[in-house]
């Protein structure tokens, strides 16, 4: 089991940086590296199938519970403007800020209210590294065996 300390930097073009600490949001129930093969599947002459690997894409995910109102809110209102405005640069490092990766924003869903009522809501968000990565520039927690699984490598 890996504990994450995600933070999110975002640049403007011409100023400077604001780190946004995303594990400091109240009740962050998921932070996670999801890598992504990126291949492209061939089939030659003879229909014989066969892919083109080329590396991996890593996909961060999050997903926060928060109460209406709350201060944890405010903050996703202000992450999301962050996020989302053109030109800025956004770097995401799960590791305290030991090592940063250029990403961009996959996914901002809109609020989920908890049971249909506006006390509690669900906010998620995914970001996309920008570059292609080598199976060994990945991080370490996504090259391991699944747990129980000791042949896997």
């Amino acid at each position: 089991m890996w504990s994450y300390q995600p933070l999110l930097r975002v640049t403007p073009l011409a100023g400077a940086a604001t780190v946004y600490d995303l594990a400091a949001i109240e009740r962050m129930t998921v932070a996670q590296w999801i890598p992504e093969p990126l291949f492209n599947a061939k089939e030659t002459l003879r229909r014989k199938r066969r892919n083109i690997h080329y590396g991996w894409r890593l996909r961060a995910s999050f997903a926060w519970f928060v109460e209406a109102g709350s201060a944890g809110e405010l903050a996703l209102v202000d992450l999301a403007f962050a996020v989302n405005r053109r030109g800025y640069r956004l770097e995401l490092s799960m590791d305290n800020g030991v090592l940063y990766r250029d990403v961009v924003l996959e996914d901002w869903p809109p609020r989920t209210n908890i049971d249909g009522k506006n006390v509690a809501a669900l906010y998620r968000a995914e970001f996309v590294c920008a570059e292609m990565l080598s199976e060994d520039s990945l991080p370490p927690e996504t090259r391991q065996a699944p747990p129980g699984i000791a042949g896997w490598s």
